[in-house]
Formats: C-alpha cells, structure tokens, sequence
C-alpha cells in the first residue's frame, strides 16, 4: 500500500514539474534583442556595469584670424572629413592665389616654348652648310674664297652651335622657374585653406561655438564635433574568472536600457584588453557600430550599459 501511495506521489510530482516548465519556457522565452540576436540565458561573460563613450570628438578651431564670413553648418548636421564647415574673410589670400595661378600659367607656357632652341638648331645647320661650301669651293677652285670670309664662316658656324647651347640653358632655366611658380602657388592655396574651417573627422557638429559675423582669433575653436556611428563601452573583467588572451577580437552585444524601459541592443567586437590589472580585474573596451533610428541614435555616450562577450 505505501509502495503504490508513493508512486502516485513521485508521479505527481514529475508532472507537476513538467506543467512548470512549460509554463516556464511559455512566460519566460530565451531572451531577445531588438536586433533580432537571440541570447541564452548564461551565454558568454556579461559585464553588468560599462560605459559608452566616444571615440572620436574634435574642437574645430580657426586657423587665421579674421571675421567669421561663413558658418555652413548647424546643430545636428552630419559632416565628412575634409569638408569645409566655415570661412574666415579670405579675400586677400584669393587675391594673391589669383596672381600665383597667372604666373605660374605664364611661366608653364615659357617653359613649353622651345622656339628658341629649334631657331638655333635651324643657324647652325645654315651656318655649318655656308661654312662647309666654301671649303668645298676651295678644295675645287683654290682661293676661290678669301682665307678671312672661310674664318668668319667657320666663326659663325660654332656661334650658333653655342647658341643652341645657351638655348637648351635658357629653357631648363625656364623650368626651374615653373617649379618655383608651381611652390608659391602651392603656397598660396595653402593660405586659402588656412582660412577655411574643415572637418577633421567624419561627425556630427553638437555646438556651434562662433557664428557667422564674429572675429575670431587663431586658434579659437568655431565648433565641436563627435563622431556617433561608431562608439566605445568600456568595461571590468574579474582577472581570476576570464583569461585576458581570451577576450580580445571577440564578439559582444551591448544592451542598454531607456528611460521608458526599453531594451536597445548594439552589436561589437572587443579591440582592447587592458595589461594592468586593478584590484583583481582588468579593463577591457569593445567598438560597436550605433545607428539611428527616427533621428536618433540607438545608444550616446554617457549611458551605462550590459555588455556580452560570446
């Protein structure tokens, strides 16, 4: 009777587990990201506590001092690398970047014109033929031409063989020349964009700090710039539980929590481990690529976040 009554009650039992972990598995699925990754509970190590942070962030100052002519940018604008944001009054560099190019235009078309060098090849070979003529002259008819009109001829014929040496001079003088022309023009058009405030990174401008109209002085920042689409979550590792060698160049998935309550996940790859370990753990940080969503980022800098190393 105890043997049957217990056997009712172990059966019993197991089913009612089995009830709970259908229920379980109905309430609590495996969790999942809202860029469709699906993680295991228990999968890979989780830094519970890391920060997001920038990358890339520049303080764009002005070069030259002057009056801001040009502001081409605002809040919020996306800007490339190079990109020229604003103008500092550059009317006296474009001035002088206009009398470099006509000079180096001038000095390019001298050093192209070989009109001198191919007249002095012409001389010669007239004044070699004059010359030649009158030795053939007096080999067939001796004194036919005076010994002085032989020696002007013969003089005049290695006058112009040396011209076409002064010629072929003149001309890598000329070239010389351009190469100087080609550096003050270089020159100027450097000073031009010393005037021009350009991007040095890819970014988004998040404060104007000067507006157009304003004097600013060299080396007076105009703007701030940080670079969003691509951030770092910086994180601690217990030393005794992970390997440092282990952690590098793996994957990782970065949850961070809205002030509504919502999950926005991020996807990365760990690029550094920290060689210095602190009170048993070391730092490492992951890069993430971030996107926008409705005009705005998935995750910013300053946000504490859960980060996953499969």
């Amino acid at each position: 009777m105890c043997v049957k009554l217990g056997a009712i009650v172990g059966a019993a039992v197991m089913a009612f587990a089995g009830i709970g972990l259908i229920l379980f598995a109905t309430v609590c699925p495996a969790a999942t990201n809202d860029t469709g990754i699906v993680r295991s509970p228990g999968r890979g190590t989780t830094l519970p506590s890391c920060l997001v942070s920038l990358i890339e962030e520049a303080e764009v100052p002005a070069q030259e001092e002057g009056v801001l002519y040009e502001l081409a940018v605002r809040e919020g604008s996306q800007v490339s690398k190079g990109q020229m944001l604003g103008r500092v009054n550059d009317r006296a560099v474009q001035f002088k970047k206009q009398l470099a190019e006509s000079a180096y235009r001038a000095a390019k078309e001298k050093s192209e014109n070989d009109i001198n060098v191919r007249y002095s090849t012409a001389a010669a070979k007239v004044a070699e033929a004059a010359y030649d003529s009158a030795l053939e002259a007096n080999k067939r008819y001796p004194n036919a031409v005076g010994p002085s009109e032989v020696r002007r001829l013969k003089l005049e014929a290695e006058r112009t063989r040396l011209q076409i040496e002064q010629s072929q001079v003149e001309q890598k003088l000329l070239v010389h020349d351009l190469v100087g022309k080609a550096a003050e023009l270089e020159a100027a058009d450097e000073a031009v964009r010393r005037h021009h405030v350009l991007s040095p990174i890819d970014g988004e401008v998040v404060e104007l700090r000067r507006h157009a109209g304003e004097w600013v002085s060299a080396g007076q920042p105009v703007l701030r710039l940080v670079r969003l689409d691509r951030l770092r979550v910086e994180g601690f590792i217990n030393g005794a539980n992970v390997d440092p060698s282990t952690v590098i160049d793996r994957a990782v998935l970065v949850e961070v929590e809205t002030a509504r309550g919502q999950q926005r996940t991020v996807s990365g790859r760990v690029v550094y481990v920290s060689p210095l370990v602190q009170a048993g753990e070391f730092r490492v940080w992951a890069e993430v690529d971030n996107v926008k969503e409705n005009g705005l980022w998935r995750i910013q800098p300053g946000q504490s976040a859960r980060m996953t190393i499969e």
